[in-house]
């Protein structure tokens, strides 16, 4: 899977301060957001973090003054400002005229899927592969391929209780040394929230260094994740976003999560004037 694509960011934004001092005052609106970058120095960190900024709206709503007035990490910090800058409102209204209010925007920043596979397994889970490396198919192997160890499925707390008897395909690539890489959804399962499961399943499966001849080899294959079977409960940092009662549900067949922008009608309106 291309990195580019899950590179990003849950983001959560809101107005935040003051209860307004006047009935007519009304917040200003946004319409033009750009949602920051996920960090590059955080790169299979898999760590997650907030930023708050406040800025000035001015009448003719564009963004002045920004500033960071909290960050969980600096870098969360500098890509939510870089971010703010370019935004664009419908403009606050005192008694129905344009005014400059100030305001502050919480950001929310959500590690992307891949690189907290790649945290909580401590290895490079999704990659390119080296340029002119042929995979083969696991048929063109001699033997097959040789299980070195398969884990029953996983499942986050969140999930645990359900009765489950799909089995969820999962297209890989196996490499010299016998790590599951680059796994991907054949299909999308019927029940969307074993997708995310079913590719940590499978990353956590070994095999014995494929060969073909004598030459260690990158050999293509499925994996059945079979969740009728007795499940294993995943615990850790990457499986706490799981653990409440919104499960979330991945938005295309590659199973993974794509960064959202949040209602804002959920966050609520709070603001002072300048």
């Amino acid at each position: 899977m291309n990195a580019r694509v899950l590179r990003g960011c849950w983001l959560a934004l809101g107005l935040a301060g003051l209860v307004p001092v006047h009935a007519q005052l009304q917040p200003p609106v946004p319409h033009e957001t750009r949602v920051p970058a996920y960090p590059e120095e955080l790169q299979d960190t898999g760590r997650s973090g907030n930023a708050r900024i406040t800025m000035t709206v001015t009448a003719e709503g564009r963004v002045a003054d920004p500033q960071v007035e909290w960050a969980s990490h600096p870098v969360f910090g500098r890509e939510a400002l870089a971010a703010v800058r370019t935004w664009r409102f419908e403009p606050g209204t005192r008694e129905g005229q344009p005014v400059a209010l100030r305001v502050t925007v919480p950001v929310e920043f959500k590690a992307p899927v891949d690189q907290q596979f790649n945290a909580f397994l401590a290895r490079r889970v999704f990659r390119p592969l080296p340029a002119g490396i042929e995979v083969v198919d696991e048929s063109d192997l001699r033997r097959g391929l040789r299980l070195a160890k398969r884990l029953p499925p996983v499942l986050p707390m969140a999930l645990w209780g359900n009765t489950y008897t799909e089995v969820v395909k999962v297209n890989c690539i196996v490499g010299p040394d016998g790590l599951v890489l680059n796994p991907t959804l054949e299909t999308m399962p019927e029940n969307p929230e074993l997708a995310t499961p079913a590719l940590m399943t499978a990353a956590l499966t070994r095999y014995r260094p494929p060969v073909k001849g004598k030459q260690p080899v990158f050999v293509r294959t499925v994996i059945p994740v079979d969740f009728g079977l007795k499940p294993q409960q995943a615990t850790g940092p990457f499986w706490e976003q799981f653990d409440d009662e919104r499960v979330p549900s991945p938005t295309d067949a590659s199973g993974y999560i794509r960064p959202q922008i949040l209602d804002y009608s959920d966050m609520g309106y709070d603001f002072r004037p300048r």
